[in-house]
């Protein structure tokens, strides 16, 4: 492993063009003023498996970006499993929406809250979060984390070989909670790692 690959953050993200303007207008420039030192690498899945966007159509002027391009369409697990095994991140990695504007904190923040005995570390959502117990006032151990902002831990992923592909959209995230606290490894919120989630409701 070389200084390069391991001061290298890699992002996932599930797309399609009628979620450029979303990539454009909020992921992408919140990620370009993250605070954090460590070199950004986003990469978009084309989950429609029809090539729908080109990087010629990503405003970007900071970031490390590429896009993968299954051969068939892939859910939401399926498409950060398709990243992962194509990317291969040795520590940890990244998976978000694409409606989804990220405090500048905020990937300082997940990182430092990751340790190897981690599976998931949670972003806080605002104005809205999924309805859930509480994190832990002092632990901040949760019984399960959404995948809207999500830490991973690569060993672990890989241990459990990834989402399940039965899982087409929603509680992929969590069924691979649950699989983290069986495995021996814990699931946390940092709710310093803010993100703003712009969905339907907001």
């Amino acid at each position: 492993m070389t200084k390069k690959e391991d001061n290298t953050i890699h992002i996932f993200c599930s797309a399609s063009k009628s979620r450029l303007e979303e990539v454009n207008n909020l992921l992408i420039p919140s990620l370009e003023q993250q605070t954090v030192k460590n070199k950004i690498h986003l990469t978009l899945v084309d989950y429609t498996g029809k090539r729908t966007f080109s990087t010629k159509e990503i405003k970007n002027k900071k970031l490390n970006i590429d896009i993968l391009y299954p051969d068939k369409p892939l859910g939401f697990g399926e498409s950060h499993n398709f990243a992962f095994y194509k990317t291969k991140p040795n520590k940890y990695f990244l998976i978000i929406n694409p409606d989804i504007y990220m405090d500048k904190n905020c990937l300082k923040e997940l990182l430092g809250s990751f340790t190897k005995d981690i599976g998931l570390v949670e972003a806080r959502q605002l104005p809205f979060t999924h309805p859930k117990d509480t994190p832990h006032k002092k632990t901040f151990e949760t019984n399960w984390a959404s995948g809207c902002c999500l830490l991973i831990n690569s060993i672990f992923f890989e241990q459990v070989h990834g989402f399940d592909s039965n899982y087409w959209m929603y509680l992929e995230d969590v069924d691979l909670s649950w699989k983290a606290w069986i495995n021996g490894f814990k699931v946390i919120q940092n709710p310093k790692a803010v993100v703003y989630h712009y969905t339907g409701l907001y």
